[in-house]
């Protein structure tokens, strides 16, 4: 396999540093209790990996892949006549599109293509087409694919790959890639091709592709604010791809955004709730001011809609960030009428809404725009009621979106380890069920790692899965944040795994796991995979069972036990022992390969983390005073190095 590996600055300090970075430290009681632990524990060798639970596959997505290698030639011995042909007028992802096939084409088998506009493009080309260009409008685009969907489609001698948006392209090319080169990207800094990339024909292709979520975001912080990096994992940026926004109102917890106190209070009090935490929706029970209020939403959503050029599709009006709601006398008897805090938000944003779409329709008719609400703490809840029948309806009509309005859909304190339809998540099935019958649109907002123990593994990797599967079967949503450690530069616990399936099953949802993981460790790892792998399975199998026997750290903000029974020494040293294995299986890349030994190594160091941050909660005395020092020594100076965040609830 010909291989491609980013090497950054940070894997040159490693290069320095790793050979202080030693953890193993002998145990003070090998043979006592203190190393066995709590005698009905599994013994980690004896853990088998449960891989993933059964759910109904989604059977509306539309992956269709026609190939037939012909008789003509696309590459040949690192020669091509082909050319990229792009649209005359500027489009920045469509550029990127082209700079992306020229770079990785040339990587894998060595060929310089030319990009041309289309008025410049020389006679008698063979060309790939990249976007709308005149030459493709004989090429129809299959009406099925959502805005990041694609066709590639050979005719003639021919290529066109064309998208409804712009992105579309870009995730086009990857494909094409795959196809004719096999392309074969795991993370922003690791990709392949197959071996033979010297000589390839020209492919006969009929491909239609949709992502099952039409807009998914980036959702880890070595990606969150860097568009080439996320795009690797066909992923958007929620401030520039998604959210209309501006330089005062952001994407989320915007309440206070839209009406600065700066600017308001003083002259409308009513506006904000009795302890200044939230708006109030009701501005008291006053109606002058409460139209006023509308009126002033109104107005700044027209105002950001007005300066987005970039044609995002969904504005947001959530609240602060604090789970409070306002306890006036009108917004409590809201709450005792509707069971719930979101109908008095419902109610608001069905006077807004018509408003700014009325202005939308003479101004920008051309803007599709989706209103967006949090389903979220004190607005978790819908105002829905359950039937004898176990179906749901509304309350009343009065909270009933508007129909250019939608759910972001947030459980922050479910229990995400298991999926929908399992008996621990029955409230969030339920919750869901009732949405689906006041609202016509949603987005899900996930979590998928702990915030009181931000280094150890929130097992959800196959849970997600199910999830993904029950929000499209039910619900259909159109975009999904399944949030990880946006807070940090780098990730512990097999995060960087999670990112691949969660990449792959936001585009294909029915991708088997198996499969998937196969081809992550044997990408990632190289020689150390079998280790690595032994090790993840192990680590998820025993989170598995901290969930479900000793019912701990289901949720990402609950907490676990940090103490032998939960987490037995003799356990963690076998894990780390994988990781020593697994250093000496790339150790021969260090004479013959020095730049990859490097960022292999970093890789696995960086999974050791995680194993030691539970040694630092709860074995200091397993080791002697000397030897406790030197491992938290070593700890620190590998946590600090790799950029990994402490515990952010209890530090």
């Amino acid at each position: 396999m010909k291989r491609r590996i980013i090497i950054s600055f940070f894997c040159i300090i490693l290069a320095i540093l790793f050979s202080l970075s030693g953890f193993a430290c002998k145990n003070k009681n090998d043979s006592g209790k203190n190393g066995e632990g709590n005698s009905e524990q599994p013994a980690a060798e004896n853990i088998v990996p449960t891989d993933y639970n059964e759910i109904s596959d989604y059977t509306e997505g539309l992956h269709i892949f026609n190939k037939t290698a012909t008789e003509k030639i696309f590459i040949k011995e690192k020669q091509t006549d082909y050319v990229i042909v792009i649209p005359n007028e500027d489009n920045e992802t469509v550029s990127t599109a082209a700079a992306e096939l020229t770079a990785l084409l040339q990587e894998a088998a060595g060929v310089n293509m030319a990009v041309y506009r289309e008025s410049a493009l020389p006679a008698n080309s063979k060309y790939i087409s990249l976007g709308d260009t005149a030459l493709s409008y004989g090429v129809l685009i299959d009406t099925r694919i959502n805005s990041n969907g694609y066709i590639i489609k050979t005719s003639g001698e021919n290529i066109y790959i064309k998208s409804k948006g712009d992105h579309g392209v870009l995730w086009g090319v990857y494909e094409f890639l795959a196809q004719t080169v096999g392309y074969n990207c795991v993370a922003y800094n690791e990709w392949s091709f197959d071996a033979d990339t010297s000589n390839v024909p020209l492919y006969d292709l009929d491909i239609v592709d949709s992502p099952d979520f039409e807009l998914r975001i980036a959702n880890n912080g070595c990606i969150y604010n860097n568009e080439s990096l996320a795009h690797k994992y066909r992923f958007l940026l929620p401030h520039r791809d998604v959210y209309l926004q501006d330089s005062e109102v952001e994407a989320y917890h915007n309440f206070f955004e839209y009406i600065p106190k700066r600017l308001y209070e003083s002259t409308h009090d009513k506006w904000y709730s009795v302890d200044g935490t939230q708006l109030c929706l009701t501005a008291h029970g006053d109606k002058a001011e409460y139209d006023a209020l509308v009126n002033a939403v109104a107005e700044r959503m027209e105002a950001v809609i007005q300066k987005d050029t970039m044609n995002r599709m969904v504005l947001t009006f959530t609240q602060q960030d604090i789970n409070t709601w306002c306890e006036c006398d009108h917004c409590r008897a809201l709450k005792n009428k509707y069971g719930t805090d979101s109908a008095s938000l419902i109610m608001f944003m069905n006077d807004v809404v018509p408003k700014v779409e009325a202005w939308k329709e003479v101004n920008y008719p051309e803007k599709d725009v989706t209103y967006s609400i949090f389903a979220y703490q004190r607005t978790l809840n819908a105002p829905a009621k359950k039937n004898a029948d176990g179906t749901f309806s509304p309350i009343d009509q009065n909270v009933v979106c508007h129909p250019k309005m939608s759910i972001l859909y947030a459980p922050l304190y479910q229990e995400l380890v298991y999926g929908v339809d399992q008996p621990e998540n029955k409230a969030m099935y339920d919750n869901i069920m009732a949405w689906r019958a006041v609202c016509e649109t949603f987005g899900y907002w996930g979590y998928t790692v702990y915030y009181t123990h931000t280094n150890l593994m929130y097992n959800c990797f196959t849970a997600a899965q199910d999830i993904y599967k029950f929000l499209l079967n039910e619900l259909n949503p159109r975009w999904i944040f399944d949030q990880g450690q946006n807070f940090a530069p780098n990730h512990t616990g097999f995060i960087y795994f999670k990112m691949y399936l969660e990449s792959q099953w936001q585009w294909d949802v029915n991708r088997d796991y198996r499969e998937l993981k196969k081809n992550f460790f044997r990408s990632f790892y190289r020689e150390a995979a079998e280790p690595m792998m032994k090790f993840y399975e192990e680590y998820a199998t025993h989170m598995y069972h901290v969930y479900k026997e000793m019912k701990q750290g289901m949720t990402v903000y609950s907490h676990v036990k940090f103490d032998d029974e939960t987490f037995p020494f003799r356990m963690i040293q076998q894990w780390l022992g994988y990781i020593e294995e697994a250093k000496e299986a790339v150790k021969k890349y260090e004479d013959e390969n020095a730049p990859l030994y490097k960022i292999l190594y970093e890789r696995i160091n960086l999974e050791s983390i995680s194993p030691r941050y539970i040694i630092w909660k709860c074995h200091k005395d397993k080791y002697s005073t000397t030897e406790w020092e030197a491992f938290i020594d070593a700890y620190n100076r590998d946590a600090d190095m790799y950029g990994i965040k402490y515990d952010i609830v209890d530090g």
